[in-house]
């Protein structure tokens, strides 16, 4: 079975700083949602450019704009 992590396009730019987040990436495929405002950023990432076609890919969906602290809100 295959185990996927999905973050915004904006968690993306940051991501080479989560902890141990080179392990995060091997064990996992990541699904990445654009955000308004943010993909062009993401793919300048150190993340993207290290992950880009091996374990990480963008998903086209129709965007929401809500942010994950607000969903928890609902």
């Amino acid at each position: 079975s295959k185990i996927f992590l999905l973050m915004g396009a904006d968690n993306l730019i940051s991501f080479h700083k989560w902890y141990k987040w080179k392990i995060i990436s091997s064990k996992c495929n990541i699904l990445v949602f654009d955000r308004t405002n943010y993909k062009s950023k993401s793919l300048k990432s150190l993340a993207f450019r290290k992950l880009k076609n091996k374990k990480l890919q963008f998903i086209k969906f129709d965007k929401v704009n809500i942010s994950s602290s607000k969903l928890r809100k609902i």
